[in-house]
């Protein structure tokens, strides 16, 4: 059956335009400047660099960083800009029709972008993030029932802040990049190793032998390695299958998926060197106030339990993704290793996170660090699912579900950001002679950040002197010192 014949994808197509009509915000926002700045310098300036920062009105002090000369650069990779480019072209087209001229330069006037760029970043998303739900589903459906396959994928989507990042903030880059996962992921599922429910790890690893001189191989690699021009912890979700393959010796598969990989990330190096003049440098680490990574960070258990971004706290219904991964590793069928291969790639970004100079994200709903564990949350969710349906509780598992939507539903509707213009307001941040090295992007004085430092409990920085009041009758005062 074709797919436009496929009601079922017809349907989920509706639903997410629905979403996208009732709840879409055509605006770029934070660092989705950092990111939609690429593709307006290359098209106004040709050039990834810009000499004119200021058109990213007043975020681009975080997403923009003096390089040389009057030169300023992009904190951020160029991959999601080269995934919205297509839906930003046919956007441009339009509006230089002069269509709604007067209502656009308004709006641009406001939010820093035209209304046309605006929705092509928001359509652009919103396909993104369809595809990556879609073909997630058809994975799931390779081991559990269409039903339980459905509900799983909801039930995170909506738990774990995708909708929020589809349709309320969309010009961040979490969906570019897990559009280019997911697809990577269906190749290797549905194309190469063609494996369902039936099969055990013995199938397994006689599917790898067999499709050892397969050149799809290079192409699911070379998937991956695009979505690390996006975010690089993108390369989390692939790495454990490639120390499985050095584990089992499998030199074919493994040259094979390598190749495609580096090939995948060569754009990334040819993108660096023309921004910073250095194809191994990075903007997070040109101009970022503390290494970004390092020991000193360590915060599993604020990434966890944190009641500021905790992933336990802000989306309960991934604890039940975890014990569906667990109860997963008692199966004696491929589900088992799929369990284990979720539980340690989930590990990896845990860790990979807790070491990072920003643990609570910034500026976030819920912590959109875990975004990029979609595919691995929904599989554990669908097995949590199924294994009550086998013990006749999958009222109870839809029940959890549906509060598990509706907890995280109701913060994200309730999401109010906090007003910077108002000095009255509790939380209003005071800064008090900032003296900010010229090569630095003034990330601290994004208000957004100051506050959940604050919260966080994050009380010395590798910073000039800088003191930051709170406004709550001087009961909160911080010192910011090298």
């Amino acid at each position: 059956m074709s797919l436009l014949k496929d009601r079922g994808l017809l349907s989920l197509v509706v639903i997410f335009f629905l979403l996208l009509f009732l709840f879409g915000r055509p605006i770029v926002n934070g660092d989705g400047f950092g990111y939609f700045g690429i593709y307006r310098t290359l098209k106004t300036e040709q050039s990834v660099n810009t000499k004119y920062p200021e058109q990213f009105t007043n975020f681009a002090d975080w997403t923009y960083g003096h390089v040389w000369d009057d030169t300023y650069a992009p904190l951020y990779y160029h991959g999601s800009a080269m995934l919205w480019s297509p839906f930003l072209i046919v956007s441009d087209l339009i509006g230089e029709t002069g269509l709604l001229s007067d209502f656009s330069d308004d709006y641009f006037n406001t939010y820093g972008v035209s209304i046309f760029e605006g929705m092509g970043i928001l359509i652009g998303t919103a396909i993104l993030s369809l595809i990556s739900f879609y073909l997630i589903f058809l994975i799931l459906k390779r081991y559990f029932s269409e039903n339980v396959s459905l509900l799983a994928s909801f039930g995170i989507f909506f738990s774990n802040f995708l909708f929020f990042y589809t349709f309320i903030e969309p010009s961040n880059s979490h969906l570019p990049a897990l559009s280019l996962i997911t697809v990577g992921l269906w190749l290797i599922h549905n194309r190469i190793i063609d494996l369902d429910q039936k099969n055990t790890y013995h199938d397994l690893i006689n599917k790898l032998k067999e499709s050892e001189d397969s050149n799809w191989w290079i192409l699911a690699g070379l998937i991956f390695g695009l979505s690390a021009n996006v975010r690089i912890d993108s390369i989390l979700i692939i790495a454990p299958f490639i120390i499985f393959l050095i584990y089992k010796r499998n030199l074919s598969v493994f040259i094979r998926v390598m190749a495609g990989i580096i090939l995948g990330i060569i754009p990334m190096l040819i993108f660096s060197n023309n921004a910073y003049a250095d194809p191994f440098e990075s903007g997070l680490s040109l101009f970022s106030y503390e290494a970004p990574f390092s020991l000193k960070y360590f915060s599993v258990f604020k990434l966890l339990f944190s009641p500021i971004r905790g992933i336990l706290a802000w989306s309960p219904l991934v604890i039940f993704s975890i014990v569906g991964l667990i109860l997963g590793v008692r199966r004696i069928n491929i589900i088992k290793q799929i369990s284990i291969y979720g539980l340690v790639t989930a590990l990896s970004v845990l860790l990979f996170y807790s070491f990072w100079n920003n643990w609570w994200a910034g500026y976030s709903l819920g912590n959109r660090f875990f975004i990029v564990l979609y595919p691995v949350f929904v599989f554990g969710l669908a097995n949590f699912i199924n294994q009550m349906r086998l013990r006749r509780l999958k009222y109870l598992a839809l029940f959890i579900v549906c509060i598990g939507i509706l907890f995280s539903l109701t913060l994200t509707l309730g999401f109010v950001t906090y007003d910077n213009s108002n000095k009255d307001a509790p939380y209003y941040v005071k800064f008090k002679e900032p003296n900010i090295p010229d090569n630095y992007p003034n990330l601290l004085s994004e208000q957004y950040d100051v506050l959940d430092m604050y919260k966080a409990g994050v009380m010395h920085l590798t910073l000039n002197s800088l003191e930051i009041e709170f406004n709550d009758g001087g009961k909160s005062l911080m010192q910011l010192s090298r």
